[in-house]
């Protein structure tokens, strides 16, 4: 969900040590909040998420929107995210 720390960097080191390609997404899934508001203020640092990724090994991040996750029929309760 963003916010990448020492935990997910070294998630990627291992994934780096194991594999040719390591690519990493970072979603804020809106079915994790019960409120709407909550979602809308979750922070969101995707600059430095792509430093801590790239200086643990990642070759590529994707940071899908909501929109590229769930289709419109499937809509999650978080209406405005998106």
């Amino acid at each position: 969900m963003g916010a990448l720390h020492d935990g997910h960097a070294s998630l990627i080191r291992r994934a780096r040590a194991e594999n040719a390609t390591v690519l990493v997404t970072i979603f804020v899934n809106p079915r994790q909040f019960n409120e709407t508001a909550d979602f809308e203020k979750y922070p969101r640092a995707e600059a430095a998420d792509l430093r801590v990724a790239g200086v643990a090994g990642a070759d590529l991040v994707w940071i899908p929107s909501v929109d590229d996750v769930y289709p419109p029929a499937s809509r999650p309760r978080c209406e405005s995210a998106g």
